[in-house]
């Protein structure tokens, strides 16, 4: 008799964005009897509801159902991590790319991945999951140290050291990526885009000037697309 092969198991930190989209995307794709768990967080964020309504909308159209996803109430957030995400006297730059200056952006949010990470990995080992996917890209790494390479290796050992058996890894397929091939591929792929969020300061409709906003327009650009949610005149 065949031994009975465990299928693997995938949770992907979701915030709702282009780059988590992709994350969920391509794991479908390529590991099609994967199972993928999703996870989502209330931080306090200013676009917190839309936010959730794009991980709900994309959670059902990849139908990840609702035993396999969790939103996490983590609104305290902004009392101990002060961020213009999170803070209303905190003006959202839009004055250009934060993550090409040499200062960390309004929107850093102290610690925040190694928050969320810590709560994933939770229920990772309790579910036996395998992997934990984040969208971390290396490219914004000037302006959010924990979206560095090297962040996700000690992390990776943190893990070994501290948890049960010690084997999720934490895998961050878009380190390396341009934002412009993230759109291509999510393009080709007919993910839905339109139910993506990535404006740091509006609901509804995008501001288009906010540093997310101006690195998602200049990614449609360059592949010579139109973006598909809808921005302020």
């Amino acid at each position: 008799m065949k031994s009975k092969t465990k299928s693997k198991r995938v949770l992907v930190l979701f915030s709702g964005g282009m780059d988590s989209l992709w994350l969920i995307a391509s794991v479908m794709m390529e590991h099609p009897k994967c199972e993928v768990f999703a996870l989502h967080f209330q931080y306090g964020q200013k676009t917190q509801a839309q936010e959730e309504k794009s991980f709900k909308e994309c959670c059902e159209f990849y139908q990840i159902g609702i035993d396999r996803r969790r939103i996490l109430n983590l609104n305290f957030l902004p009392q101990i991590a002060k961020s213009s995400l999170t803070s209303h006297d905190v003006k959202v730059n839009v004055s250009g790319i934060d993550s090409v200056s040499k200062t960390l952006p309004t929107s850093y949010v102290p610690f925040r991945n190694t928050i969320f990470l810590s709560l994933a990995l939770a229920w990772a080992e309790n579910e036996n999951i395998d992997e934990v996917h984040i969208g971390a890209v290396s490219e914004d790494g000037h302006g959010y140290p924990d979206c560095r390479p090297e962040y996700y290796q000690s992390f990776n050992e943190l893990i070994r050291l501290g948890s049960r058996e010690g084997k999720i890894k934490i895998v961050t397929p878009l380190i390396a990526a341009k934002k412009e091939k993230i759109v291509d591929d999510l393009v080709n792929w007919k993910a839905p885009l339109d139910k993506t969020w990535s404006c740091y300061q509006s609901s509804g409709e995008a501001c288009g000037k906010c540093d997310s906003c101006l690195l998602r327009l200049q990614a449609f650009e360059a592949i010579k697309k139109s973006d598909v949610i809808p921005y302020q005149q």
